[in-house]
């Protein structure tokens, strides 16, 4: 996953204290957006769940929609925006914690 798909971060210095807020990554690079996610969150350091949307539509992107539901790990927002290219040229997956933290407390956590 690059860079440039982790969006609202709040990153605490040293690192590995890191607030994952959101996540937006292309459709192609789903799997690797949520092994990056476990990564973390097998470290304790960012709790997600899981909302379903319709197996039909996670089917779509994601390989074995059960394996996500069960990993309890986020809330997965599918906004496929068809294009002349076809529909997965045009899609985003956003990933948004179970827990939201102001960052004040966060700091005063950590």
């Amino acid at each position: 996953m690059r860079r440039a798909d982790l969006v609202l971060v709040t990153e605490m210095s040293p690192y590995p204290y890191v607030r994952i807020v959101e996540v937006k990554t292309r459709g192609e690079d789903v799997w690797e957006a949520f092994r990056q996610l476990l990564w973390f969150k097998e470290r304790g350091l960012a709790n997600f769940y899981f909302t379903a949307l319709p197996k039909e539509e996670c089917d779509t992107y994601l390989h074995s929609y059960l394996d996500f539901y069960e990993e309890n790990i986020g809330l997965i927002v599918i906004d496929a925006k068809p294009t002349h290219k076809g529909l997965e040229a045009n899609v985003e997956v956003r990933v948004k914690p179970k827990f939201e933290i102001r960052k004040r407390d966060w700091e005063e956590l950590y």
